[in-house]
Parts: structure tokens; sequence; C-alpha cells
């Protein structure tokens, strides 16, 4: 689903060797921080969120490509 505007864009990123976990983990924690300012923008505080059941994530990718996990799982922290 594309939120009424976003700056949604399919980036094309690691289409080079070597470049496709690094550029694929910035792209996944720059996603989740979209998420996260779009469910700030429906909560009055953050006292109010409970509980995320379920957060999926997919990752597009080549058939020989196959660090799809490594994209995804990004610590918040890092």
């Amino acid at each position: 689903m594309i939120i009424p505007g976003s700056n949604y864009r399919n980036i094309g990123i690691g289409r080079e060797k070597g470049e496709a976990v690094a550029e694929g983990q910035a792209a996944s924690r720059l996603a989740a921080i979209n998420c996260l300012a779009v469910l700030k923008s429906c909560l009055d505080s953050w006292d109010s969120l409970v509980q995320i059941v379920k957060i999926t994530g997919y990752i597009q990718s080549e058939q020989d490509f196959h660090d799809q996990a490594l994209v995804l799982n990004i610590s918040p922290l890092s």
C-alpha cells in the first residue's frame, strides 16, 4: 500500500555485486523510520501505543541473491 502524500519510489539498489546488502540495509532502515513516522502521525502520543503485533517485509531481488534476511534484519540502534 502506498500512503497518500508519500515519496514512495523503487530505488533499484544493489545492482552491482557487493553493494546489495549494505544499501539494502540502509533502505530497510529508512522504510522502518517512515513506518514509524506514519504510525506517530496517527497517535496522540507514543504512550497510547500498546503493542505492535507483526511487521512483514518483502525483498525484491535477483534469483542468485540469497541474503534477503541480512537486508531485512536491521538493528534499530545500528
